[in-house]
């Protein structure tokens, strides 16, 4: 255990994982990604003070920040600049994560897992944190994670609402005509983006125009249209489409395609794989809270290893 006296001053902030809706590898080429918020799937930062130095506890490190392993070096980054521009103090604080977004499927949890720790860090001083400001925050833990972070993840685990992505524009919030609920599953093992991304490189090079890539992106638009009509069932054969896209790309697995083909038998109006495949995460949407019990035993049923769900509220 860690020497420190009873804290004199905790601060907590939170934040939540995002899924890709539609247009993942595709937005890797210019095509248009939608990203909706898992607002139940959560991650909590406190921070205390009373410690001699600087300490991150979380379910991968207890110890100095200043000794992080590499795939935490981000968060040290992250906390050396959140400590001056809030002004924190040059005494010790004790920074705790608990997640219950598992890593390595897609989820945002690195991303949530800054942006909580920066919200904590601006309460802790009791500064007002832009939300300009906590993304900056964010992109700089982000950079250490992925390279050269879109901003995608950043933004869809701060904010509530489904967001429209294409590279190197604008992000835009997306409005919902109606509220559906979205259900994401884990499958047998961790995605390996890195690994799905080579594959598609490697496979559009085989097609035409109308490739999978092309064909995603038409389906991304559509599903956006889908999004604002209120149409759900359209919506969900527009995600099923999808899959069917992305199982060509080679980056679905059997047991992801045994997933989404639990939850169309169980009712859902649609389902597909989110994230970079080649394990990971699937998703599927219903439009009512006995659509989503039922979705969510099947596809416990059908060996999912973790399975959460959210309810998106429309517009009208």
């Amino acid at each position: 255990m860690i020497a420190g006296g009873d804290p004199a001053l905790v601060a907590t902030g939170a934040s939540h994982a995002k899924a890709i809706l539609i247009g993942e590898h595709a937005v890797v080429y210019g095509m248009p990604a939608l990203v909706v918020p898992m607002v139940g799937l959560r991650v909590t930062a406190k921070v205390a003070s009373g410690f001699p130095q600087d300490v991150l506890r979380c379910a991968f490190y207890r110890g100095p920040l200043s000794a992080v392993p590499p795939e935490l070096q981000g968060l040290a980054a992250l906390v050396g600049e959140g400590r001056m521009r809030s002004a924190v103090g040059a005494a010790g604080i004790l920074i705790t994560i608990e997640s219950d977004i598992p890593v390595g499927y897609g989820l945002g949890s690195s991303a949530a897992a800054a942006a909580a720790v920066a919200r904590a860090l601006y309460r802790f001083q009791g500064v007002d944190l832009p939300q300009s400001e906590l993304l900056r925050l964010v992109n700089i833990s982000e950079k250490h994670a992925h390279g050269t972070p879109s901003g995608i993840d950043a933004r869809a685990v701060t904010m509530n609402s489904p967001l429209w992505f294409i590279k190197d524009q604008a992000i835009e919030p997306v409005k919902l005509g109606r509220g559906i609920f979205v259900i994401v599953a884990t499958s047998a093992s961790p995605g390996n983006t890195g690994e799905a991304v080579k594959l598609v490189r490697k496979k559009i090079g085989g097609y035409s125009q109308a490739d999978p890539i092309q064909e995603l992106g038409r389906l991304a638009h559509e599903a956006r249209a889908m999004l604002g009509q209120g149409n759900v069932s359209s919506l969900g054969e527009v995600l099923v489409a999808a899959h069917e896209q992305l199982a060509r790309l080679g980056v679905s697995t059997p047991h992801l395609d045994d997933l989404v083909q639990a939850a169309l038998r169980a009712g859902a109006l649609g389902a597909k794989l989110t994230g970079g495949g080649l394990g990971g995460a699937m998703l599927a949407l219903t439009s009512s809270p006995e659509g989503q019990k039922s979705v969510v035993e099947a596809l416990q049923a059908a060996g999912a290893g973790q399975v959460w769900s959210v309810e998106l509220k429309g517009e009208h």
